[in-house]
């Protein structure tokens, strides 16, 4: 579904603001509209699209797709226990992404992953 909702621009906009004012009526001023996924507006984050949201079957729910030391990533987290949960979570998955990535060895070619030869 992350995928699908990604071919639609207005979706990824909508969902990637931190905030946006909107004129539903001619005769009313706007009204503004804060998103309720605060890694929005956090620089270091790379997110082309979000939902966050609440369901008596899978609780507090963050689902987005980023980008972790440039590699796409979709992050779904189910179930936080409070309202700033999934933010802490997600901090926290891609700070262990991100160290498990800087500290997996390259393989070169003619050797294993620990660097001994293999012919």
């Amino acid at each position: 579904m992350v995928f699908a909702a990604m071919n639609y621009p207005a979706i990824r906009d909508a969902t990637t603001r931190a905030s946006m004012d909107v004129k539903p009526l001619k005769k009313r001023g706007p009204l503004h509209y804060v998103n309720t996924n605060r890694l929005l507006r956090n620089d270091s984050w790379e997110i082309q699209i979000s939902k966050t949201g609440y369901i008596n079957e899978a609780g507090r729910c963050l689902v987005m797709h980023t980008e972790f030391e440039g590699t796409p990533t979709v992050l779904v987290l189910l179930n936080s226990f409070g309202k700033l949960t999934p933010f802490g979570d997600a901090n926290r998955v891609r700070k262990w992404i991100e160290k498990g990535i800087r500290n997996t060895p390259t393989k070169s070619a003619g050797s294993t992953t620990d660097g001994k030869k293999t012919g």
